[in-house]
């Protein structure tokens, strides 16, 4: 497994025909993984790429920067990325702890009981549902993660 910058090709990548495909709760997403939303979200914030010893993508992960001190976390896996999944694990909350946000939200969809599960192993705390706003108007669960007070101030220069 290597950690690597995100490139905007590596969405692609993830459905590619000869590849595992995306993990089986997050297969609906793979008509929207285009060049055009890999670029978007190369300019968005932070994120990077999980790839396995031969390059091949099996996870992008990163954040859109709303404002200062607050971000969306998103994660797309392949659906053979559950073998490297605790090195992923550990990369993300490195990533996570990065000290700029004091709020760090990320959207699971109902049903999707793995993405809730690591959700929580990543430290977000479930705050409500969000009903009919996912793509398709799919229902969601909103997770946060909440820096401490201290660190919340750091990072917003206080």
């Amino acid at each position: 497994m290597r950690v690597r910058s995100f490139q905007a090709a590596d969405l692609v990548l993830l459905t590619a025909p000869a590849g595992p495909g995306l993990q089986a709760g997050q297969a609906y997403l793979a008509p929207g993984l285009t060049p055009a939303l890999g670029s978007s979200l190369v300019h968005a914030g932070p994120a990077f790429t999980v790839a396995t010893d031969d390059g091949r993508p099996i996870g992008c992960i990163g954040l859109v920067e709303q404002w200062e001190g607050r971000a969306l976390a998103w994660a797309v896996l392949a659906g053979d990325a559950g073998r490297v999944l605790v090195g992923i694990t550990r990369a993300v909350r490195r990533f996570l702890d990065l000290g700029r946000y004091r709020r760090i939200e990320a959207a699971v969809p109902v049903g999707f009981a793995a993405g809730h599960r690591w959700a929580r192993l990543l430290g977000f705390t479930l705050e409500a549902p969000v009903m009919r706003s996912w793509s398709a108007g799919r229902d969601f669960a909103l997770y946060a993660l909440i820096a401490p007070e201290n660190r919340a101030d750091q990072a917003a220069g206080g």
